[in-house]
C-alpha cells in the first residue's frame, strides 16, 4: 500500500489504529499481559520519545536514506527501533533526573518512590 500513495496509507493506519483503541477502550480488563506491559512501558518515556523522534527520524533518513522516500516498511521498523532506545536514554539522562529534581524542589517525594517502582 505504501507504494501507492503514503497518504492513503497514513489513512489507513489511521482508521486502524482509531479501530484498536476504541475496542481496548471499550473492554479494558481484556488489555492484560504482556502487550499491556509493553504499552506500560512505552509510557513511562512517552515525552522523551515525543521529544526525539522528529530530529532522530530526519538525521537517519538524511544520512541512510540521502532523503529519498522509502517504499518499504523495513526502514521504518528500524527507525523506530533507533528512536525508542534514544528515546530510553534521553529519559534516564534528561527526564526522569528533572522529575527527580522538580519533586525535590516541591518537597514532596519522587513519583517513583510514591508508587513503590524503581522504573
Amino acid at each position: 500500500m505504501f507504494f501507492l500513495s503514503s497518504y492513503i496509507a497514513f489513512q489507513i493506519w489511521a482508521v486502524a489504529f482509531a479501530i484498536f483503541l476504541f475496542d481496548v477502550l471499550s473492554r479494558p480488563t481484556a488489555f492484560r499481559g504482556w502487550l499491556a506491559r509493553i504499552f506500560q512501558w512505552l509510557g513511562t518515556f512517552s515525552f522523551s520519545r515525543y521529544i526525539v523522534h522528529l530530529p532522530i527520524i530526519v538525521l537517519i533518513h538524511s544520512i541512510a536514506f540521502n532523503s529519498v522516500h522509502q517504499v518499504s516498511v523495513v526502514p521504518f521498523c528500524a527507525t523506530l527501533l533507533v528512536v525508542v532506545g534514544c528515546a530510553y536514554t534521553f529519559s534516564f539522562v534528561f527526564e526522569r533526573p528533572a522529575l527527580a529534581l522538580s519533586q525535590m524542589l516541591k518537597g514532596k517525594p519522587h513519583l517513583a518512590t510514591r508508587s513503590g517502582s524503581t522504573e
